[in-house]
């Protein structure tokens, strides 16, 4: 499902200027990790810099998952909000979904680049997002944890 792709890229979208940017944690969103998690994110590209409704947007992560994992199944928890008004809370199935953005199952030990286009659509309303992305793998341990806060 594509609402993934979208709303992982959402978590990753800055308000800025104009052309391809690399990002670090802290410019609008957050590795919110344990520091035991299975994998880490070392890098965010985003262009345009300032995303505008009806335009596509290119994001590509970088992450490490790291030594002696095995990821071969599991879940992304997401949960969206507008201006602190839940709009969206949902359960992905991480190995139908992580396709969409270059990965496959399983996932083991090493460097991936994840990367998508998603379009931000025109019915978008305006004001300031929260979106928090926790990933488990298989065994219903956290590996991953994103949150972004940004406005539109």
């Amino acid at each position: 499902m594509k609402t993934v792709t979208v709303l992982v890229c959402f978590c990753l979208l800055l308000v800025s200027s104009s052309a391809a940017k690399q990002f670090n944690v802290g410019d609008i969103w957050k590795d919110c990790s344990k520091s035991g998690d299975a994998v880490k994110i070392n890098s965010v590209t985003i262009s345009p810099e300032q995303p505008e409704k009806g335009e596509t947007v290119s994001v590509e992560a970088v992450i490490t998952v790291q030594n002696n994992t095995m990821i071969t199944g599991g879940k992304i928890n997401v949960t969206a909000s507008l201006d602190n008004v839940p709009l969206l809370e949902k359960i992905f199935d991480l190995c139908s979904e992580s396709s969409i953005i270059g990965v496959n199952c399983p996932l083991t030990s090493g460097q991936r680049t994840l990367s998508a286009k998603p379009t931000i659509t025109d019915l978008a309303p305006p004001g300031n997002y929260t979106i928090l992305a926790i990933i488990e793998d298989q065994n219903k341990q956290e590996v991953l944890c994103i949150k972004a806060d940004f406005k539109l």
